[in-house]
């Protein structure tokens, strides 16, 4: 990782590709908030089981149940800046997304 050729990196190389009314359909590892945050701002729809799900960290006490394993939750924005995206870009992301 670090090196620019990880899912994550290579995830953020096609950002650009998706628009509105696109879904994305996505396994664990690709929900992160600023992933998300993204898609969000274009009007992409998008489907993934949350990360972490092999641990089970969902509290399905809270949020939206939308039926057996299926929840809308809310995603703080990270306390800590990644390198890859610049102040200003992180600052004008929502604290909050569901």
């Amino acid at each position: 990782m670090g090196k620019g050729n990880d899912e994550q990196s290579l995830l953020r190389s096609l950002s650009g590709m998706f628009e509105a009314g696109d879904i994305i359909l996505g396994d664990a590892f690709f929900p992160t908030y600023l992933f998300l945050a993204e898609m969000l701002e274009k009007g992409v729809d998008i489907l993934m089981e949350q990360y972490g799900a092999r641990r089970r960290t969902t509290d399905f006490r809270r949020g939206v149940s939308l039926g057996k394993r299926d929840h809308i939750i809310e995603s703080s924005k990270p306390i800590r800046k990644p390198d890859w995206i610049d102040q200003a870009s992180f600052d004008a992301l929502p604290d909050i997304i569901s």
